[in-house]
Order: structure tokens, then C-alpha cells, then sequence
């Protein structure tokens, strides 16, 4: 008796080092982490196939919310057996909205992406010294819709 199974191959386009690259699972997403210094928050997101010119970061009018998007070509590749059935090249993306913590010096946010090892760090600097405590938290999506709304008044 022979079994056939279908199989899907995900990868990023520009990824085509070896055949050890290629993902037989559903990507998660870009991971995000956050820690606070006794000066300023950090936030970090591992953004592996992402290039620069293809995220977006953007702070709210009243300050209180940070967005985090980007944006990058995949190629799926659907195999029968031992046959590839279809190539397909996609744009995959995410969109990521973090509260800000309160005490953060909105005028001196910056980012930094290094490309090389694919993550973005974005430093948000409190006007008091101090650690206090505080995470980032992720807002959910119906608050993003909303969200999104206020952003393009």
C-alpha cells in the first residue's frame, strides 16, 4: 500500500541559502519582548526576513500607543509525492499595537534595525530614572481597529 502526502513548503523569498531553510510548519510571526532599564523601556522584536525599508513603526497622536508593521515576500511551494504541483510567491505581513508605558519621553524614541540579524529595537526613555515596573501590553484587535481609525484622523 503506498501513502501520498501533501505537503506545503513555506520560505522567505530572498532565503534560498539550502534546503534546511525551508519551514514545513506554520509561521508564528515575529516575536516580541520588552525589558526596562533603570532609564528607559526596550522593546525588541525578532523580524527574520524583514528588510528595512519594509517596516513601519508609528505612534499615535496622543502618544499613549506605538505600531509596529512590516511586510515581506514569501514563496510557497505545494508538493505532491516528490512533485512540485505550484509555486506561488505571497506577501506576508504583521501588524503589531503596544501601549506605552506611562513616564516614557515621547520626543526621544528611537529605532534601530539591524538587518544582519534581524531585529529592530526600539528605545523609548523615561523622564524620571527609575525601574518601575511596567510592561508593554499588547493591544488586542478590536482595540486595534480602532486604533487604526484614530491614526488616520
Amino acid at each position: 500500500m503506498e501513502l501520498e502526502l501533501g505537503l506545503k513548503i513555506t520560505k522567505t523569498k530572498d532565503d534560498i541559502d539550502s534546503i534546511s531553510e525551508y519551514k514545513l510548519m506554520k509561521d508564528t510571526g515575529p516575536i516580541f519582548q520588552s525589558r526596562e532599564t533603570n532609564t528607559m523601556f526596550i522593546l525588541t522584536a525578532h523580524l527574520k526576513g524583514y528588510k528595512r525599508i519594509s517596516i513601519d513603526i508609528k505612534i499615535s497622536k496622543d502618544g499613549s500607543k506605538i505600531s509596529i508593521s512590516g511586510e515581506k515576500p514569501i514563496q510557497e511551494m505545494i508538493m505532491m509525492g516528490w512533485v512540485m504541483q505550484r509555486k506561488v510567491v505571497d506577501i506576508k505581513g504583521f501588524n503589531k499595537v503596544f501601549k506605552i508605558p506611562y513616564g516614557v519621553n515621547l520626543d526621544k524614541i528611537k529605532g534601530n534595525y539591524n538587518e544582519e540579524e534581524w531585529i529592530l529595537n526600539i528605545y523609548m526613555p523615561n523622564f524620571v530614572k527609575g525601574i518601575f515596573g511596567l510592561k508593554f501590553e499588547e493591544v488586542k484587535e478590536q482595540e486595534f481597529d480602532k486604533r487604526i481609525s484614530e491614526l488616520d484622523k
